[in-house]
């Protein structure tokens, strides 16, 4: 992952807080969230799922 790269990249040259780091923060607590609860977010109504999406990731189920 490039943003990991990034964050790993400026914790090296001593920058503590940037825009990088509170991104990956930010997706690795979400990330932390659905492992402990999968149904965290909002159900999207299953007529307001693209059939494409349906079809290329055979995606039944999607959360905001």
């Amino acid at each position: 992952m490039i943003l990991n790269k990034v964050v790993g990249e400026e914790i090296s040259k001593g920058i503590r807080h940037s825009d990088h780091q509170t991104l990956l923060n930010s997706i690795k607590r979400k990330i932390e969230l659905l492992k402990a609860n999968p149904e965290y977010g909002i159900h999207i109504p299953k007529n307001r799922i693209p059939k494409e999406y349906v079809m290329d990731y055979d995606a039944r189920k999607f959360m905001q």
